[in-house]
């Protein structure tokens, strides 16, 4: 189970949503501003905290000023002493994607998990989108990290080889997406659809996914399919445009 807002730790029912799902894997994507003090509750959870560079590159992409940024650097810290999991999400932008002096491994080493994720085709300004074409020099990029660390870094990316998705096609269409409860509105969703329940969105989901295969399979028989690409990202703008 996913638990997102906007920022899932403001909701003035984010505890007792905890125990509702106490049996589930919670993970929950929060943008580190505000600090779970709770040592036995994080014990149980997976957190996701957004963290996209320095503090210029974070103040254009998510608009923190500089005791903010300080604040998420903290709560971080505290996150991976104290919580079951911490991963540190970096959405890679024309902003950071070449970024030399900074990236995620030099702060935290091999104390937690990283991913590096590509804007949503949908939701993001489009300043921030990073076009199809430099889906390659993103993995370069991702790569060159990976090598600077020695090997160690415990990662993630959300960029995948078109012949692996072609090859693995149905795996990638049951992993694409996960149900996600949003705190703020009380509700379940799945890409673009809605739900009042988790049995619902478990069936909902089921149907979306008998689609999905289908989607990215025809984006893959595509002219102009790039060699890198983003299922996710896809098969959302692919809902996100129908739902229209």
């Amino acid at each position: 189970m996913v638990l997102t807002g906007g920022e899932p730790l403001l909701s003035d029912n984010f505890i007792d949503v905890l125990h509702i799902f106490s049996e589930k894997t919670i993970t929950i994507l929060t943008n580190g501003l505000k600090k779970i003090e709770d040592k036995d509750i994080l014990s149980k959870l997976n957190l996701v905290v957004s963290l996209d560079g320095e503090y210029d590159v974070m103040n254009i992409h998510r608009g923190v000023d500089r005791e903010q940024y300080n604040i998420i650097l903290k709560n971080i810290e505290w996150y991976i002493k104290n919580a079951k999991s911490t991963t540190i999400n970096t959405v890679i932008t024309p902003f950071n994607i070449s970024e030399e002096k900074y990236y995620p491994y030099m702060l935290f080493g091999n104390s937690c998990i990283y991913k590096f994720s590509v804007p949503s085709l949908i939701f993001t300004p489009c300043e921030l989108s990073l076009p199809l074409t430099q889906y390659d020099f993103y993995k370069k990029t991702i790569d060159s990290y990976i090598e600077k660390s020695s090997y160690q870094m415990k990662c993630f990316v959300d960029v995948i080889n078109r012949r692996y998705v072609r090859d693995n096609a149905e795996v990638v269409a049951k992993e694409i997406g996960k149900i996600e409860y949003n705190l703020m509105q009380n509700i379940f969703y799945f890409f673009n659809r809605t739900f009042l329940t988790y049995d619902d969105a478990l069936e909902g989901k089921k149907d979306v996914e008998k689609s999905i295969k289908k989607i990215i399979c025809d984006f893959l028989t595509e002219k102009d399919c790039p060699k890198w690409i983003n299922p996710y990202n896809y098969c959302e703008k692919i809902f996100y445009e129908k739902g229209r």
